[in-house]
């Protein structure tokens, strides 16, 4: 039997943030700026299909043939529309290929991919007492509070942030009315 070195399994956590962060970096450097922006149109375009064909699917077990058509006629319309998307993404992957363009293409697509590695790393964040719960053994916070950057990417979770200032305003709001 193979021993893993304790260094591995003491960072097992770190070690696996930064191959996320290695394989956002290098997908960024790759697909540029625009790539990046271009992929997470489509994915975002991808995501409302499903959310909208799950829609269709619900509104022919219930027989409700309005809602229907309405879900059908916005499908193709997001259709079309992602095809136009991705005619201007690909016209814009040909602009950025003149030589100073695609250097700061190149450059915003590595910071674009630290930043989306960044945002994976702060959802895990938002998920990881739920982790704890269902594995209490685990030692996910002894290795996020023992690495100087895992401790500091925990402490300054944007997104986290975000949610909780979002909340916030929504219960003030909620409760002025």
């Amino acid at each position: 039997m193979v021993e893993i070195p304790t260094i591995i399994t003491e960072n097992l956590l770190f070690f696996v943030i930064l191959i996320l962060y290695i394989w956002r970096v290098t997908s960024g450097a790759r697909a540029g700026l625009v790539g990046e922006i271009g992929n997470l149109a489509d994915i975002c375009i991808v995501s409302f299909l499903i959310v909208d064909a799950i829609a269709m699917f619900d509104n022919i077990i219930n027989k409700n043939l309005v809602s229907f058509l309405t879900s059908g006629v916005i499908f193709l319309v997001v259709l079309i529309a992602r095809k136009a998307i991705k005619a201007a993404f690909a016209l814009l992957e040909w602009i950025v290929k003149f030589p100073i363009l695609n250097r700061l293409n190149l450059f915003f697509g590595i910071v674009a991919g630290v930043f989306e590695a960044t945002i994976l790393v702060w959802v895990f964040y938002a998920f990881h007492p739920y982790i704890n719960a269902a594995f209490p053994n685990n030692n996910l916070v002894e290795q996020i509070a023992g690495n100087t950057f895992l401790s500091w990417l925990y402490l300054h979770n944007g997104l986290g942030t975000l949610v909780t200032t979002l909340s916030g305003l929504l219960k003030q709001f909620s409760e002025e009315h």
